[in-house]
């Protein structure tokens, strides 16, 4: 299941909200091109405005899957917005909090292979090495709880978790990088990949 980050009634920079619709449609479109079933929370495939907040966004993927829509993947396309314009690169936000809401696939596996992709594909270098702790982002309910992963906290056996930050909207050498054409086409594709890669390895006996 994706979403296309801020495209909610918690709103967000217009920048970003452009950016995050274009990611979350070339990846719906990219994954379904591998094989996998993909809904997208997001209204009109994620350039439309979901009429809830944030924690809503989350909610709908949690009854989705007890629907019988299993989610075994959940991500949330994001730039990042940093008042320094050095700051920038992909990077992936994993669950990570002190009640033990830790999803280390992402932080040790899926995380680094999604940043390595996506530079390679892309040249769009890793930020944070290509991973970050949701607890790093100092973000969320009293600084260690973002909404996205609150909400689907309930779900986490079965379910990993991504909010995606592929690129800063920020930084001047980002924009240069984002703004040239197909580069959605190809960081998306570039994800997908690495996700199947992912997901075969984890179904592979043994």
């Amino acid at each position: 299941m994706l979403a296309a980050g801020h495209h909610n009634q918690n709103g967000g920079d217009a920048t970003e909200k452009a950016q995050t619709a274009e990611m979350c449609h070339a990846l719906r479109v990219a994954l379904t091109l591998r094989g996998a079933t993909v809904r997208v929370v997001t209204p009109n495939g994620g350039y439309g405005i979901f009429s809830g907040t944030v924690y809503d966004v989350g909610a709908r993927v949690v009854e989705w899957d007890r629907l019988g829509w299993r989610c075994d993947l959940f991500l949330e396309t994001h730039t990042q917005g940093s008042p320094d314009p050095r700051e920038r690169g992909a990077f992936f936000i994993y669950p990570d909090n002190q009640a033990g809401d830790v999803d280390t696939e992402v932080r040790d596996d899926l995380g680094p292979m999604l940043a390595e992709a996506i530079r390679a594909a892309t040249g769009l270098p890793a930020g944070h090495h290509g991973i970050l702790s949701e607890q790093q982002t100092q973000v969320g309910i009293d600084g260690d709880r973002l909404g996205i992963f609150v909400a689907t906290e309930s779900i986490k056996a079965h379910c990993t978790r991504i909010i995606a930050e592929v690129g800063a909207h920020t930084s001047p050498e980002d924009m240069a990088i984002i703004g040239v054409r197909g580069f959605y086409e190809q960081a998306a594709g570039a994800m997908a990949d690495a996700i199947a890669a992912w997901a075969n390895a984890r179904l592979a006996p043994g």
